[in-house]
């Protein structure tokens, strides 16, 4: 009866979830970066495992994030 439960109302099966595609990040422009905020800036270094010092001015953070593409 439990695994009934857990089948039909929460969705959940035994059966392990298999990624089959590998997801790519996208390369942003130097311009689209420009555009963004510090933390967006952020939230996209952090996307390639970078942790940007928000102390510091936004175009050093942007030349910091452009080598990560």
């Amino acid at each position: 009866m439990f695994n009934w439960i857990k089948k039909n109302v929460f969705g959940i099966t035994d059966k392990p979830l298999v990624l089959t595609k590998e997801v790519k990040s996208k390369k942003i422009s130097k311009a689209k970066l420009e555009k963004m905020t510090k933390s967006e800036l952020e939230a996209y270094g952090r996307k390639f495992g970078f942790e940007v010092d928000r102390r510091e001015t936004k175009a050093k953070i942007i030349k910091q994030v452009a080598k990560l593409k």
